[in-house]
């Protein structure tokens, strides 16, 4: 399993992150995980997960203020991710140094997306 995370529109690739399955639901936790207070970002956040792709471009189209809290939750939790020296856990296990390596590397990307997209 994939999973993607669209943050312009239908068209538009550069604005579109695909990665393996356990990357996205790591990414989608720790969204989840910081932001437990707020019930529509983790509603839509969890319902993501199920569906493994996230489109924000419809989310904006119900309510550009939830859209902006989950860029911005999405954002965050990249940057976290990509600072942290603590070791990640994936599917109930700590990830190895390459796994680390790897799933860095693809929040990275997906925190370059996310702001490219933005400045559009």
């Amino acid at each position: 399993m994939s999973g993607v995370i669209r943050f312009g529109t239908k068209t538009d690739k550069e604005s579109m992150w695909f990665c393996s399955g356990w990357c996205f639901r790591g990414i989608l936790d720790a969204v989840i995980e910081k932001n437990r207070d707020d019930d529509d970002l983790v509603r839509i956040v969890q319902r993501a997960k199920v569906h493994n792709g996230l489109h924000l471009e419809r989310v904006a189209e119900e309510s550009s203020q939830l859209a902006r809290r989950i860029r911005e939750a999405i954002e965050s939790a990249a940057l976290n991710t990509i600072k942290s020296k603590q070791p990640l856990v994936g599917n109930a296990r700590a990830l190895g140094a390459d796994e680390m390596r790897m799933y860095r590397r693809a929040v990275a990307e997906l925190l370059e997306i996310a702001r490219n997209s933005r400045e559009k």
